[in-house]
């Protein structure tokens, strides 16, 4: 995901680090208040398992309809996570969280936006 995207879609500078393969996050330059985290890996289970048991467990989810195989949204942790099949025939979990949003609608907003710009580049 491109620096500007999230600079766009949040308004403000951001710093950029990868502590490792698939994962990025990003920082409020100067503040350091609002952040963004990405995750992508390799599917281990069907994003449908995982909602099963979310619902199960008692905590709130909401579907993402349009975008990719399945996609969902988790308002406790304020992450959008996407299943993608690949050309290649790879399923892929990609995953934007958004932390000290304005609120909890922004940080949905956000979140979804993201990811919707990041699944077209999988």
């Amino acid at each position: 995901m491109p620096k500007s995207d999230v600079e766009n879609v949040l308004g403000g500078k951001f710093n950029v680090e990868s502590p490792e393969p698939g994962v990025l996050f990003y920082t409020e330059d100067g503040t350091g208040y609002r952040s963004v985290q990405v995750y992508l890996t390799e599917a281990k289970g069907r994003l449908s398992d995982l909602k099963a048991q979310l619902v199960q467990d008692k905590e709130p989810v909401e579907d993402i309809p349009g975008l990719g195989d399945a996609a969902l949204y988790r308002p406790q942790r304020s992450e959008a996570t996407v299943e993608k099949t690949t050309e290649g025939g790879e399923r892929l979990w990609l995953s934007v969280a958004v932390q000290n949003a304005a609120g909890a609608a922004d940080a949905k907003r956000f979140a979804v936006e993201l990811l919707r710009r990041a699944a077209t580049k999988l």
